[in-house]
């Protein structure tokens, strides 16, 4: 129970820490006219406090198993977070990152399609696990 309990308590000082800012700065670059509607501060002000209601709705929902949720966690984290992750990495890569250069370098720094290639194997065998096996796990 100790070190369930602490696992969860360093996971979300890391996760209080880096994941507002870098989710901050993702809109800044990824989606223009959100920074126009809200400062950077803002921005990470929300997504501080939406990760610290949802982690308190969840920890409550679970009451005192900090099993159960360190368990739920690593599965989440495994198969659910994979597939977005590509989906983002892909969005990153194939539809922002032409529109941050021009000419010469666009051209240097396009990616090659074999990492398209990999993005889509991961979203598909990470998203099958999350859609049909996730139900079996619980």
């Amino acid at each position: 129970m100790l070190s369930a309990t602490a696992a969860l308590i360093s996971t979300q000082i890391g996760q209080l820490a880096g994941w507002p800012r870098l989710l901050a700065d993702a809109f800044r670059i990824c989606i223009p006219g959100f920074q126009k509607k809200f400062s950077w501060k803002a921005q990470f002000r929300g997504f501080l406090i939406c990760f610290l209601f949802t982690n308190i709705v969840i920890v409550y929902s679970f009451g005192l198993k900090p099993i159960i949720i360190v368990q739920l966690s690593a599965v989440l984290d495994g198969l659910l977070l994979t597939p977005l992750q590509a989906i983002w990495v892909a969005i990153g890569l194939y539809v922002v990152l032409p529109k941050l250069f021009k000419g010469e370098a666009r051209e240097i720094l396009r990616p090659h399609w074999i990492f398209a290639l990999g993005l889509i194997i991961a979203f598909i065998v990470f998203g099958y696990f999350c859609i049909f096996q996730i139900p079996y796990i619980f």
